[in-house]
């Protein structure tokens, strides 16, 4: 039932969003099943989530696991569509990373950074990394991946990850200091 601990309420104002579309999306797909047409309503509501002063937390984080199921079939799978809906997702975060961390706050980065699916994620990915950059060059990033997970300095990064984008007083962001 839609608005339950288990359904969010849909309570943003869209313009791209179908909330009919998006709300029989919530209610019957499940993150494990596949990947389907359904997840185009993801595009619109990346559209949307660039310019929303105000996100819903539960919507956003009740719709992350989809997203990372999207990401996953652009990167891993080459899948076009969810490409663009990942794209689409990543200038929200992008344009609107004020009130996106606001409303997600350091919850989901803590959920999405870590050590186990990032591992994952490189084995997934492996056979395709050596495609473009050779065997030799992939096999040692994957060394200093290792490294750095062996030594504590992911760890110490993510920390002071996190603790850049909470800071609202400072406004001071991650990607601002380091890109």
């Amino acid at each position: 039932m839609p608005g339950s601990p288990e359904f969010p309420n849909i309570d943003m104002e869209f313009y791209e969003t179908d909330t009919d579309i998006l709300q029989n999306f919530i209610t019957t797909v499940k993150t494990d099943g596949q990947f389907t047409e359904e997840y185009l309503i993801l595009y619109d509501f990346a559209t949307d989530l660039k310019y929303q002063v105000y996100i819903n937390p539960g919507l956003i984080k009740y719709l992350l696991p989809f997203y990372l199921k999207t990401m996953e079939e652009a990167v891993v799978l080459n899948n076009k569509t969810a490409m663009d809906i990942y794209c689409a997702f990543n200038e929200a975060l992008f344009f609107n990373r004020q009130n996106f961390i606001s409303a997600m706050g350091n919850e989901p980065f803590n959920y999405i950074i870590n050590e186990k699916y990032i591992k994952s994620l490189f084995k997934e990915t492996k056979n395709l990394v050596y495609k473009y950059i050779g065997k030799e060059i992939a096999s040692l990033f994957c060394e200093e991946i290792d490294r750095s997970f062996n030594t504590g300095i992911f760890y110490s990064r993510k920390k002071e990850f996190l603790e850049k984008i909470s800071s609202a007083q400072k406004k001071e962001f991650y990607w601002d200091n380091t890109f």
